[in-house]
């Protein structure tokens, strides 16, 4: 925990003063066992970490997707001047293209990777804010669990 780590180097700083002004050597001070390169943290932070991370990273993909996947679109039916057979010879490679790149199973994942990094977020604030105190996380899991069976009822119900 950083600030176990900066609450004990302050508390040594606080020392070294007092020991200064009372003309004490600093010999008889004993030497801190944390420094800046201590490292302590629990495998709790490294879960948040991961999980937040990777929430922020699937969402930073999914908008960088979802420009590309307009941008494509909209080249797609820029309408050109010209014949109407000029203009089918445009948009047919265009056709083509968004077939072989498969563009409309893209699009369709889309929200699926969405709604995957939202679900991330909410596992990583779960675990985050149960770390901090229990009686807060629970509500927080309540809040995320029934989102998350509403989420499902709208994708299942339809298909029934």
């Amino acid at each position: 925990d950083q600030a176990a780590v900066t609450n004990h180097l302050l508390i040594n700083i606080a020392t070294l003063i007092r020991a200064n002004s009372n003309s004490t050597s600093l010999a008889a001070i004993p030497f801190s066992q944390f420094g800046p390169d201590t490292s302590t943290y629990q495998m709790t932070d490294i879960w948040i970490n991961g999980l937040f991370f990777t929430s922020l990273s699937l969402s930073l993909a999914t908008a960088l997707l979802s420009v590309l996947a307009k941008q494509w679109l909209q080249a797609y039916t820029t309408v050109n001047s010209g014949s109407a057979r000029d203009i089918a010879l445009i948009r047919h490679p265009r056709f083509c293209g968004l077939e072989r790149w498969k563009m409309h199973e893209i699009i369709g994942a889309l929200p699926l990777i969405l709604h995957t990094s939202l679900a991330l977020f909410f596992v990583g604030l779960f675990v985050f804010i149960r770390t901090l105190n229990r009686s807060i996380a629970y509500p927080v899991l309540l809040i995320g669990g029934v989102a998350f069976l509403f989420y499902l009822c709208s994708i299942l119900l339809p298909a029934v």
